[in-house]
């Protein structure tokens, strides 16, 4: 997937990022990480404090990679347990 994904493709990632299914929230999150997917930032935030522990690293590198700042209060939030 390109930087530039077609605004449906990003409909179907934020759809996908909030599924049951951890194998498909991780995939997902690395293609919106891939894409630079900023309208999926929301989703990838939600990610955050899902059960599974791949899914909320995946989601953390993925936010990473489109560099949203939004999440950075969050993060550090986290990290201050």
């Amino acid at each position: 997937m390109s930087a530039l994904a077609a605004p449906d493709q990003l409909n179907i990632l934020n759809q996908l990022l909030k599924s049951n299914n951890e194998a498909i929230c991780c995939y997902a999150a690395r293609a919106a990480g891939s894409a630079s997917a900023q309208s999926c930032t929301q989703a990838l935030i939600e990610c955050l404090y899902h059960q599974d522990l791949d899914v909320i690293i995946d989601a953390i590198t993925a936010l990473g990679d489109i560099k949203a700042l939004a999440a950075v209060e969050i993060l550090i939030d986290a990290v201050d347990l």
